[in-house]
């Protein structure tokens, strides 16, 4: 987890991968294992563990979501069915509910379903909605402007990528960044 945190995928990877050798079949270290291969660009490693996850503990929502997130679906695909079969079921919180929903609305959207899809963004920004707090995200920018400023750069040349440009991602939630940042990771 600690690798997880500061962002050393590829040590995460070897971490987790040690810990399921020793003790396999732990749904949670699969869904954590297969979102670090994700961030390593490794989609179809990260697509397996997520799908050990969900065979190991079905009842679990987050490796669902995280599945719906790296392939694309077509309609009739098994996964429609278990994502709607743990929606049918009572116990499940409201956060969890709203994932599935976003899952759901990300999966629609890849079988051009727009008005499935839109339904189930709405239905789970109901469930679980999020505040845009305006003055706090220029707050926030105007520190991350303030902190990587060109003498932090200058006083890290090995730092990154070799190119001299800078990328920077910027989005509201479950507008793109992630994968954006996917697709760049793997140059």
């Amino acid at each position: 987890g600690a690798y997880r945190t500061v962002y050393r995928p590829e040590a995460a990877v070897r971490h987790y991968r040690k810990v399921l050798e020793l003790s396999p079949g732990h749904a949670k270290i699969h869904n954590n294992l297969g979102a670090m291969l994700e961030r390593s660009g490794d989609m179809e490693g990260a697509i397996e563990q997520y799908n050990l996850a969900i065979a190991l503990k079905p009842d679990v929502v987050k490796p669902y979501f995280m599945l719906s997130e790296v392939r694309k679906y077509n309609l009739g695909d098994p996964l429609f069915e278990k994502i709607e079969k743990l929606l049918r079921q009572s116990d499940i919180s409201i956060a969890k509910q709203a994932h599935l929903h976003f899952a759901l609305a990300k999966m629609y959207d890849d079988c051009d379903e727009y008005e499935q899809a839109f339904a189930h963004v709405k239905i789970a920004n109901e469930l679980d909605p999020v505040e845009f707090h305006g003055k706090a995200l220029v707050k926030l920018i105007n520190r991350i402007i303030k902190v990587f400023d060109t003498a932090f750069f200058k006083a890290r040349p090995d730092f990154g990528r070799p190119s001299e440009l800078p990328i920077f991602i910027i989005g509201t939630p479950r507008s793109g960044k992630s994968l954006a940042e996917h697709i760049l990771s793997r140059y």
